[in-house]
């Protein structure tokens, strides 16, 4: 081919052929613009894109209006007037505690209980005993009526001369150790109630009691302790809870100011409560 008819050939680079996708892109583009539009507006609406609030900050204090007309400010503590130290009267092994810190008693609720195998077992045989001497009070009485019986009949015969003088002295003597044995019998038989009654006392001292109406503020044992009323052996332990009633609160004053307040001169106190340590609290 003719280097003439070469130069000729060319290619026509037309506006349709450079272009082809601009038309097809032009829809996703308005779409995008409409999406972002949407969600700035959703944002706006929503709150998230307001404009920033200015916020002056300032220190605040507890105030009350009494405070204005006070003449004397003073801190201090809640305390109770009526608290005690539970112990137990008798010493022995910590088996059974019915109560935990917080809890709520009533008089002669039972608290906690000691080891009371012996003591029961003493007072079961107490109660045997005294079942014996019932038996044996009964036993002489049965024995004084008939001897009361054969002296009455032998008082009869002895007046007229059919019995000797001798044997109804012999019968007479012998109603009257009955009359002694009856009085000998119930005599034992109160001790022994008596002791049924201490042994049922030194059982009930194994039970621990609350003293008055109050609520539980310390554990001082465990179960399995030696519990001892004065606590001097080692690793004994001489208060099982320590208890406070409520209805007794004071406030203690801890400040240094000593003026008190006038005859019918109002005041006001306020309480706030703080947690100290695992088993105490304290309240100002």
């Amino acid at each position: 081919m003719p280097a003439e008819d070469i130069a000729k050939l060319k290619i026509e680079k037309s506006e349709k052929i450079i272009k082809p996708n601009r038309r097809r892109k032009k829809p996703f583009v308005i779409a995008a613009v409409v999406l972002l539009l949407l969600t700035a507006g959703g944002l706006y609406f929503g709150g998230i894109l307001l404009p920033a609030v200015s916020v002056d900050v300032t220190t605040i204090s507890q105030f009350y209006p009494s405070q204005s007309m006070s003449l004397l400010n003073a801190s201090g503590y809640i305390v109770a007037q009526r608290k005690a130290s539970v112990a137990s009267k008798v010493t022995g092994r910590l088996v059974a505690l019915m109560v935990e810190e917080g809890s709520k008693i009533k008089e002669g609720d039972v608290i906690a209980r000691m080891e009371n195998i012996d003591v029961s077992a003493v007072r079961d045989q107490v109660a045997a005993n005294l079942n014996i001497t019932h038996a044996t009070l009964e036993q002489t009485r049965a024995d004084m009526d008939n001897a009361r019986k054969e002296y009455e009949r032998y008082k009869q015969l002895v007046t007229k001369d059919y019995v000797s003088r001798s044997d109804y002295e012999a019968v007479e003597t012998r109603y009257r150790r009955a009359v002694e044995g009856v009085k000998a019998s119930e005599a034992v038989v109160h001790a022994g109630e008596a002791a049924l009654k201490n042994a049922e006392a030194s059982l009930d001292y194994t039970l621990i009691r609350a003293p008055f109406d109050a609520v539980v503020l310390t554990k001082n044992a465990d179960i399995g302790d030696i519990v001892t009323p004065i606590g001097a052996a080692a690793n004994a332990k001489a208060a099982v809870v320590s208890i406070a009633d409520m209805n007794s609160l004071q406030v203690r004053e801890t400040g240094s100011g000593r003026r008190r307040s006038g005859l019918g001169q109002r005041s006001a106190i306020w309480w706030r409560f703080c947690r100290v340590s695992k088993r105490e609290t304290a309240s100002s």
